[in-house]
């Protein structure tokens, strides 16, 4: 008799692939290292601020530490100027003081000339001289010669002295060199003709051109006294 055998029913094999779902990073993956990746991109922005606020702080430092070397610098050419001037003054004071009292810088003072001059000729027992003051001008300085805001000035003076010998002239000149700068530019002694040689009387006649030099600041010119020229 034939027997009808069922076929038992399949089952599934525990081994058997199931389908895989699609997965999404932003849905699936990413709320799990979110916080890490918060953290992460905290600590890059604190570490590029630092890096960044440190660069900046040391360039501060750096121009402040320039900036303190210049002004250092500068002290210090200012001390060696004031040095170099201080020894200018040690140096040349003398000559400036000595300057001033004979009257090379500064005005002219014909008054003291005068007295001078008599005192001169009473102590020396000159014989009666006369002399005349020109008018002062300025001395053309080669432009060479740096004189800043000063400028030479010159007097001529005229001088006719009668003489009882050479020494008279001489003495005079000597004595006007201690009250001033004087430069003899054209000086002469003549002879007097048939002179008694027992009597005081004049043997020569002398006569000397002199230059009285002084120095003083140029006179700073006047706005208001500028002539405007016509149209």
């Amino acid at each position: 008799m034939a027997q009808n055998l069922a076929s038992p029913p399949k089952t599934s094999s525990p081994s058997a692939k199931q389908p895989v779902a699609n997965k999404s990073f932003l849905k699936d993956d990413f709320p799990i290292i979110r916080r890490a990746s918060l953290h992460l991109g905290v600590s890059i922005v604190l570490a590029v601020s630092l890096v960044v606020g440190i660069r900046f702080v040391l360039t501060q430092q750096q121009n402040k530490q320039l900036q303190a070397e210049t002004e250092l610098t500068q002290m210090q050419e200012k001390l060696l100027v004031i040095s170099s001037e201080k020894h200018d003054i040690d140096q040349y004071q003398p000559t400036y003081l000595s300057a001033i009292k004979r009257g090379f810088v500064g005005e002219e003072k014909r008054l003291d000339f005068v007295e001078h001059v008599k005192k001169i000729q009473e102590t020396r027992r000159l014989l009666p001289l006369s002399y005349e003051i020109f008018p002062r001008q300025n001395v053309q300085l080669d432009p060479s010669i740096l004189v800043g805001e000063l400028e030479l000035r010159a007097s001529r003076i005229a001088i006719h002295l009668p003489l009882l010998h050479e020494g008279d002239m001489l003495n005079l000149l000597a004595d006007l060199s201690q009250i001033g700068t004087f430069i003899p530019k054209n000086c002469s002694m003549v002879t007097k003709p048939n002179v008694e040689p027992n009597l005081i009387m004049p043997r020569l006649d002398g006569e000397c051109e002199l230059y009285w030099l002084s120095i003083g600041r140029r006179p700073v010119a006047d706005p208001a006294q500028a002539v405007t020229p016509t149209q």
